[in-house]
């Protein structure tokens, strides 16, 4: 488990990731009928970058849960594993094993 002080800068970057997506999130919501002028509307590029902030959070978290996802499936296997070798696998029960 990891320390309380190394878990701190962990929390706060995933407290700025939510804040980014939901600030965002406003964003949109609040600049969706905009007069927009055409060509280089700045209300339009903000959108825009805030939709690829958006997209790129999402695949971040798709990463995250796939990483885990394969880190339990990986912990599960070693752990089914270990518990199916038998327990007489020392140096020492092997050798009464051999000379019994």
């Amino acid at each position: 488990m990891h320390a309380p002080r190394t878990r701190y800068p962990l929390v706060v970057t995933a407290a700025f990731l939510v804040l980014a997506a939901f600030l965002a999130e406003g964003f949109l919501l609040s600049a969706l009928d905009h007069d927009c002028i055409g060509e280089g509307c700045p209300v339009c590029a903000q959108i825009h970058a805030a939709q690829r902030i958006l997209e790129g959070l999402c695949r971040l978290g798709a990463a995250v849960l796939f990483a885990g996802a394969a880190s339990l499936c990986a912990a599960y296997l070693a752990a089914r594993d270990a518990a199916r070798a038998p327990a007489l696998r020392t140096p020492v029960t092997l050798k009464i094993k051999i000379t019994s």
